[in-house]
């Protein structure tokens, strides 16, 4: 018996998974992605593989409607969307929430998939800024959208470098772009 097959029954409280990322990546495979869907008591899972022939093969092996399958990796977000995950949980989410929430009700609509591949394309093009210095470049952001909070987070760091600022005020206008275009003005 495994600490999994001791964890999952010891309790009714629904419980999500989310496999690590950083510092040692830890996934999950299809076949455990099974096993923990079949308790029913696993609703949730945030996936990291960064691949969508992974997450294609896991959204096959959990078919149940009230399971949430949430890709992590922006520039999967539209494949894996229309593979049949249940949404988005990018890092992204923390700059521009109400972007992504757009890319998730918009994706299967058929009038909207000009734009919703323009914006795959661009969110794809500044993934690797908002990763850089994160949590703090994200709360940087957040500051120059007007929330008043500091940029004191968990990491070491709390200052960010000119270079990266200047990006930042780049995508704070790129973010004021793709509102004019997505109407979310």
């Amino acid at each position: 018996m495994t600490t999994h097959d001791e964890f999952v029954p010891a309790g009714s409280i629904p419980l999500g998974v989310y496999e690590c990322p950083v510092p040692y990546k830890r996934l999950l495979t299809p076949v455990m992605l099974a096993h923990l869907s079949a308790t029913c008591r696993i609703k949730y899972h945030k996936d990291t593989s960064c691949n969508t022939a992974d997450v294609a093969a896991k959204l096959v092996v959990v078919p149940r409607p009230d399971f949430g399958f949430f890709d992590a990796h922006l520039p999967n977000a539209v494949a894996s969307l229309r593979l049949g995950a249940s949404g988005l949980s990018p890092i992204a989410a923390n700059y521009f929430p109400e972007v992504v929430a757009w890319l998730c009700q918009h994706v299967h609509d058929p009038a909207e998939q000009e734009t919703v591949d323009w914006l795959q394309a661009e969110l794809t093009r500044i993934n690797a800024l908002i990763h850089e210095q994160y949590p703090t470049s994200a709360k940087q952001f957040l500051r120059n959208r007007g929330l008043p909070i500091t940029t004191v987070c968990r990491t070491a760091s709390s200052t960010l470098p000119a270079k990266h600022h200047t990006a930042l005020s780049a995508l704070h206008r790129n973010v004021a772009e793709w509102h004019e275009r997505l109407n979310l003005n």
